[in-house]
């Protein structure tokens, strides 16, 4: 989970030139609705990053 909205972290992830595995996409998380976004660490792994919507 980040604290930031996601906006924010692409905007730093594309500072750093990191690129973006997958698009922002809405899921279902164990509270709830989640936004997520996916990017590769260096050893190949694939990272979810997401966060809850504003209520």
């Amino acid at each position: 989970m980040v604290e930031e909205t996601l906006d924010d972290v692409m905007a730093i992830l594309h500072q750093h030139n990191i690129p973006l595995e997958l698009e922002p996409s809405t899921r279902t998380g164990a509270c709830g609705k989640i936004t997520s976004l996916y990017i590769r660490d260096p050893d190949n792994n694939l990272i979810e990053l997401a966060n809850y919507p504003h209520k």
